[in-house]
């Protein structure tokens, strides 16, 4: 965990649990066989879930912001039986746009009556992490690849390689 307990938000998308989810099911096949060691698997699923576990023990909240809509988002969190571990979930659909639209990150400011900066939104989509730093969010970038920072304006407040570094 990070030096400073984090904040009231954990911004996680459709397709990174999508990902995940496809990616146990393959791992389930071909349990050693990645070709790409950076891709989200099976292994990276575990550490969501002992990431979302460790913020429940600090009593922090949690939230998936996802473009997706409700339907796909709260079928993904049964299905990877996070269902118990996220404490909301908001969907663009509700606001008729999608990230990086301002609207789409007030929606969690406003459920949650809280300044933008006391939000930690984490993603491994840079582009994503440019809108949410934007709007003023704490933004924490998975990068796992290595991947160039495409949107130098908008710096994360933290670059991490895995959710474990948190």
């Amino acid at each position: 965990m990070s030096q400073e307990k984090l904040g009231e938000a954990l911004g996680i998308t459709f397709q990174q649990i999508r990902r995940a989810e496809q990616a146990a099911d393959e791992r389930r096949h071909h349990e050693n066989d990645r070709d790409d060691p950076h891709e989200l698997g099976a292994l990276d699923f575990l550490e969501l879930g002992r990431l979302l576990r460790a913020l429940r023990r600090d009593g922090a909240r949690t939230a998936i912001l996802s473009n997706g809509s409700p339907e796909m988002v709260t079928a993904a969190i049964r299905s990877a039986k996070l269902d118990t571990l996220i404490d909301d979930t908001f969907s663009v659909d509700a606001v008729k746009v999608f990230k990086t639209a301002p609207e789409t990150y007030r929606m969690v400011t406003d459920a949650w009556d809280a300044k933008p900066k006391k939000i930690v939104f984490v993603s491994s989509n840079r582009w994503d992490i440019a809108g949410a730093c934007k709007f003023g969010f704490h933004p924490v970038w998975i990068n796992r690849s290595g991947a160039p920072d495409e949107y130098a304006k908008y710096a994360p407040k933290r670059v991490i390689g895995s959710l474990d570094e948190l």
